[in-house]
């Protein structure tokens, strides 16, 4: 929307009839044209904050967008060290079975080897 345009003479000339002094009136006008002329036009001054506004927006999605990769990337190393921490119980899970088997063959050969005793100390008797 344009700014509406204001007439100083005609509003001066209306200052005069209505009994301002030519000189005071031609003051008034000017002052109020000027003052009228800071404010523009509200429309464009409205555009350009709702500009502002949608450029700081957009400014925020990309910092957001940075900070959302960033997190990215530390989950992406956090899997991989949990990975390889699986790998590394997997191997140690893999080695105590085959000890525990080696314990199982050796206490089952000892338990053997005891009641192997046992029966020959009853047969000596």
């Amino acid at each position: 929307m344009a700014a509406a345009r204001f007439d100083t003479l005609d509003y001066a000339r209306k200052l005069e009839r209505a009994g301002v002094p030519a000189e005071q009136a031609a003051l008034q006008a000017t002052a109020l044209n000027d003052a009228l002329a800071e404010t523009g036009d509200l429309d464009e001054q409205l555009l350009r904050l709702e500009n502002k506004v949608d450029r700081g927006f957009a400014d925020m999605d990309a910092r957001f967008k940075q900070v959302d990769a960033r997190f990215e990337q530390i989950v992406e190393r956090f899997d991989a060290k949990f990975e390889q921490v699986d790998v590394h119980f997997d191997a140690l899970e893999f080695k105590l079975t085959g000890k525990i088997g080696t314990l199982h063959w050796m206490f089952g050969t000892m338990t053997a080897l005891t009641a192997a005793i046992f029966i020959q100390s009853l047969f000596k008797l």
